[in-house]
């Protein structure tokens, strides 16, 4: 007998939605590491997409990018995101 993780996976991929599940769990986790230092704006193709107020922020978090990215991947099932992707607003 099957699982519910496999049969979720199962029909998530039938429908084309392990993409967006998956998706949806990176910005969920990685809003959670924010600490209010920037907001989640998207997650594509391992890059991470980040809005933060100015770009001193922006400047900062480069400096600790890889350190960030070990974060986030820490906080999800697997590693996933590769790359973040700053917009200042």
């Amino acid at each position: 007998m099957e699982n519910i993780d496999e049969i979720l996976k199962k029909r998530f991929s039938h429908y084309g939605l392990g993409k967006i599940a998956q998706a949806s769990l990176v910005c969920q986790r990685a809003q959670e590491v924010a600490a209010d230092k920037y907001q989640v704006i998207s997650f594509k193709k391992g890059v991470l997409s980040l809005r933060v107020q100015s770009s001193a922020a922006a400047c900062e978090l480069r400096l600790c990018q890889t350190e960030l990215i070990e974060k986030i991947n820490q906080a999800l099932p697997s590693p996933m995101v590769e790359k973040l992707k700053f917009r200042v607003e």
